[in-house]
């Protein structure tokens, strides 16, 4: 899905593609979706430290708002 948005946005603002250039950038994202490995050697490897604390930080907050006990041990460590 972000491969066609991707290539939408480049047309729509001009940008002239060839064929070696799309099939590189859809090879690219095959591998991202196929092999973490080849995601974080990638250029987008913000993308990944971006999952990684918003997923880290929902669970979290999940944790701390289900359970009571966790709040209150969490609240407690803050205090001293």
């Amino acid at each position: 899905m972000s491969f066609a948005i991707g290539i939408g946005v480049k047309v729509f603002y001009g940008a002239r593609l060839n064929v070696d250039e799309v099939s590189q950038e859809l090879f690219t994202e095959i591998l991202k979706d196929l092999s973490v490995v080849a995601m974080l050697r990638g250029h987008s490897t913000w993308y990944v430290w971006i999952l990684n604390v918003a997923t880290s930080f929902t669970y979290g907050g999940c944790l701390l708002a289900r359970y009571p006990q966790i709040r209150a041990a969490v609240r407690s460590k803050r205090h001293h």
